[in-house]
């Protein structure tokens, strides 16, 4: 039993969740910000008759 405790106390740092490469959280603030900015150049976008695109 004291091995097994030993083992898992061991693995718990090789558990913890990592944020993947390439990839970031935002602040709410930051969000704010961004959408704001992605709105305007949206905008900008379809006045002169462009149309959205989505990829992966």
């Amino acid at each position: 039993l004291d091995s097994m405790k030993t083992v898992v106390e061991s693995n718990e740092a090789r558990r913890l969740p990592k944020i993947p490469k390439g990839t970031r959280d935002f602040t709410p603030e930051e969000m704010a910000i961004r959408e704001k900015a992605f709105a305007i150049i949206e905008g900008v976008f379809k006045r002169h008759g462009a149309v959205a695109l989505d990829t992966p």
